[in-house]
């Protein structure tokens, strides 16, 4: 079953703010986080499967019918599977889900490229760095790398651009939550009722009908639009959400409605 071709109005909005919806989820995807959150994905998945390989020498060494490593590369390997395994690939996942969360479900635009790709480059240089002077024999010292055991100093520089890196990434996080709040292109469940009772939604309290383009400046060009189209422009929540509780809401009023003229007309003819 395909799905219906957008409208070109809804294309053009669109790519006008630089992002796309995808196939799979239906969600908004910034098109410059992606390229952010495949770097720092596939980076994690390298590094998880080099801990892997370290893991798996470590397993042939233990047994005792292979004994594949010698003593120090022994805890050579171990230092390196340790480090990669519950320091580097955890870090860049969460960098990667982190720049997902911020602008995927709250429909918005990263904060800063530039943070972004300076955050990439100091954690892979510094992980790929330990990882050569870990290879060298320089830094044989577990997950230990303070007093008394020594390693390289660009072990410890290694570590601290990976550690400076995590931080600006996480940095950039914030400021595009702001930014999301700012722009207001997320709407919580709060918004969404108010979104509805504003909309002629809520009848019994007496709020007069409001244009729904009141909180969302780009409701008015979805008049027209069909279901997907629509649900490119606006999240499910808005979307989806909006029209079932109206709906629901003036079914429940329609009845009370007539239940009320009934009861009345009832009343009428016994008088």
């Amino acid at each position: 079953m395909t799905t219906p071709a957008q409208p070109s109005s809804a294309r053009s909005i669109i790519a006008g703010i630089g992002r796309r919806i995808c196939d799979t989820t239906g969600l908004p995807v910034c098109l410059d986080a992606q390229r952010f959150i495949k770097l720092n994905a596939v980076a994690g998945v390298v590094f998880l499967l080099i801990g892997g390989i370290g893991a798996l020498l470590l397993a042939l060494t233990r047994w005792q019918a292979v004994h594949l490593l010698p003593v120090d590369w022994f805890y050579r390997i171990l230092t390196l599977h340790g480090i990669n395994m519950l320091i580097f690939w955890i870090l860049f996942f969460e960098i990667a889900i982190l720049y997902f969360c911020c602008t995927s479900l709250l429909n918005t635009k990263l904060f800063s490229t530039k943070l972004a790709w300076t955050a990439f480059l100091m954690m892979l240089g510094g992980a790929v760095m330990v990882d050569v002077v870990i290879m060298e024999g320089k830094a044989d010292v577990l997950m230990t790398s303070y007093l008394p055991l020594l390693a390289h100093p660009l072990f410890y520089l290694g570590i601290i651009l990976v550690a400076v890196g995590t931080l600006i990434g996480v940095f950039n996080y914030f400021p595009t939550l702001y930014k999301a709040k700012k722009e207001k292109n997320y709407h919580g469940l709060h918004s969404t009722r108010r979104l509805w009772r504003h909309s002629g939604g809520d009848h019994r309290r007496g709020h007069a009908p409001a244009r729904r383009d009141h909180y969302r400046a780009d409701v008015p060009s979805l008049d027209g639009l069909d279901r997907p189209a629509r649900s490119a422009l606006v999240s499910h929540d808005v979307v989806g959400t909006w029209a079932h509780v109206a709906a629901g809401q003036r079914l429940r009023d329609g009845l009370r409605l007539v239940s009320s003229r009934c009861h009345h007309d009832g009343r009428e003819a016994a008088q």
